[in-house]
């Protein structure tokens, strides 16, 4: 069976705030096909965006 690699990876939009990194797709996702793998791609982003979410913080307030 072959073996298939994503690269993944967020900036937080400045300077230094760049990661990334190479991790396998299980090969039984693999194995299913392209349905499989795209789906799998879909969580894996879904799971980076959830985690970049968590990581910043926003805010708004009336200052006048």
């Amino acid at each position: 069976m072959r073996t298939m690699k994503i690269k993944c990876g967020y900036s937080m939009g400045f300077a230094g705030t760049d990661s990334e990194w190479t991790e396998t797709v299980p090969e039984d996702v693999v194995a299913e096909g392209q349905e499989a793998i795209d789906a799998y791609l879909e969580e894996v982003q879904g799971g980076l965006w959830q985690e970049a979410c968590e990581k910043i913080s926003v805010w708004a307030t009336i200052v006048e």
